[in-house]
C-alpha cells in the first residue's frame, strides 16, 4: 500500500502498481542510468556515490634518519631565558636612563642569548620610533599654538614684555 519508491520513476511499488512515470522497462535506479564508472557506487535512492576506499600505505624509499654525528644536523641550542631573568629584565626596564644603557648592552653584548638580543634590538627600534613621533607631535603642537597666538594678536603682546 505504501510507496517505497517515493519518486515514482521506475519501480513497480507505486500506489497504482504501474511501473512509474519513466515507463515500463526503465532501470530501477530512480532515473539514474548506470554510469559504468567503477569508482561510483549506488548509494541511497540509487544516487551515485564516490568510492572512498583507501590505497595501501607505501613506505617512502630513499629516506635515511639523521645521524647523531652530523655537524649540520646537530646545532648547539642555547638554553631558554628563564622566568626570573625576564622578570629582572622588566624591572630594569622601569629604571630611567639605566634601561636604555642596558638595552644597548643586551642588544650588542656577546654573552646574552640570541632571543634576548633580538628582543633588546626590537625595543631599541620601538623606542627610537616613539621618540621621533613624539618630536614630530611636539613640533606640530608648538606650531599650532604659535599660529593661534599670531592670529589673536597675543604673540606680539607676549614678546613686547620680554
Amino acid at each position: 500500500m505504501y510507496d517505497n519508491n517515493i519518486f515514482g520513476n521506475g519501480g513497480t511499488n507505486n500506489v497504482n502498481g504501474n511501473p512509474g512515470a519513466a515507463g515500463a522497462g526503465a532501470p530501477n535506479n530512480n532515473g539514474y542510468a548506470p554510469t559504468g564508472d567503477p569508482n561510483m557506487n549506488a548509494g541511497s535512492y540509487g544516487q551515485p556515490q564516490p568510492d572512498f576506499s583507501q590505497n595501501a600505505y607505501t613506505q617512502q624509499t630513499g629516506y635515511t634518519a639523521p645521524q647523531a654525528n652530523n655537524p649540520y644536523h646537530m646545532q648547539d641550542m642555547e638554553p631558554p631565558v628563564s622566568l626570573g631573568d625576564w622578570l629582572l629584565t622588566y624591572v630594569i626596564m622601569f629604571i630611567p636612563c639605566i634601561n636604555i644603557i642596558m638595552l644597548f648592552i643586551w642588544a650588542f653584548g656577546k654573552s646574552e642569548p640570541k632571543s634576548k638580543q633580538n628582543w633588546a634590538k626590537a625595543m631599541l627600534i620601538v623606542m627610537a620610533a616613539s621618540i621621533v613621533l613624539s618630536l614630530i607631535m611636539f613640533g606640530l603642537v608648538v606650531s599650532f599654538i604659535r599660529k593661534m597666538l599670531i592670529e589673536t594678536g597675543l604673540y606680539d603682546s607676549i614678546y613686547r614684555y620680554m
